[in-house]
């Protein structure tokens, strides 16, 4: 399921999330602003939130509308991605090619 939505992130597009993305994503009426990174790089009050990690891992490969379905520690949770910000280095394009 999809909901269209893209707002309230400076360069907000509707890039694919991956590692190095910054996702805001809605759970309810919350929402929250992380940046995708490597395990050796997360950092919960810097808003680093690991690939690997459950909600990390479910959101890579999705994009701007999407709702995720996470399963973690505290159960089952639905957010739906409302922004994504491409901060990795040498980002190609929105389609995560890298052309050529």
């Amino acid at each position: 399921m999809r909901t269209e939505q893209c707002s309230g992130m400076a360069g907000c597009s509707k890039t694919i999330v991956r590692p190095g993305s910054t996702v805001r994503i809605r759970e309810g009426e919350t929402e929250e602003e992380w940046t995708i990174v490597p395990p050796f790089q997360s950092d919960v009050l810097q808003r680093r939130l690991s690939e690997m990690s459950a909600l990390g891992f479910a959101l890579v490969g999705h994009r701007v509308g999407d709702v995720v379905k996470v399963r973690d520690g505290s159960g089952r949770r639905t957010v739906i991605v409302v922004c994504v910000k491409d901060t990795s280095a040498g980002a190609a394009d929105s389609t995560g090619a890298s052309g050529g």
